[in-house]
């Protein structure tokens, strides 16, 4: 097993640890999480994404939340209190924040999107438009 600590990982890496948390059965579900970007800002050295995610069914984080632009993948983690989310949508949980960032070495900020992943589906989203 990896550590999947904000580093980039390959596709089989990544397609592993998909398979580990939504299984062989586990699909898209765009409508699955709810989510929303606080602040991104982009330099020429990175991407910087502060927001808040969960999933609408269970009420709670994501697992895993991802950055790619194709082949090329970083795993990052919600971590981050956001008590006034959990207050507004009557969450099980505060921990429903995150904060992360790309090195842009890492991937290509014109093609980059966010991903959220739990157990039975993950959802994914163009984050520069």
């Amino acid at each position: 097993m990896f550590d999947p600590s904000n580093k980039p990982v390959n596709r089989s890496d990544f397609d592993r640890l998909v398979a580990s948390f939504i299984g062989q059965k586990g699909a898209a579900h765009g409508d699955s999480v709810k989510f929303h970007i606080d602040s991104l800002v982009i330099t020429e050295e990175i991407v910087e994404v502060r927001g808040w995610a969960f999933c609408t069914a269970k009420k709670f984080s994501p697992d895993i939340i991802y950055f790619h632009d194709g082949d090329r993948y970083v795993i990052s983690f919600c971590g981050a209190m956001r008590p006034d989310v959990r207050r507004v949508f009557e969450l099980r949980s505060e921990m429903v924040g995150f904060h992360s960032k790309v090195n842009l070495g890492c991937v290509d900020k014109a093609r980059l999107k966010i991903g959220f992943i739990n157990q039975g589906f993950y959802s994914e989203f163009n984050l520069v438009k």
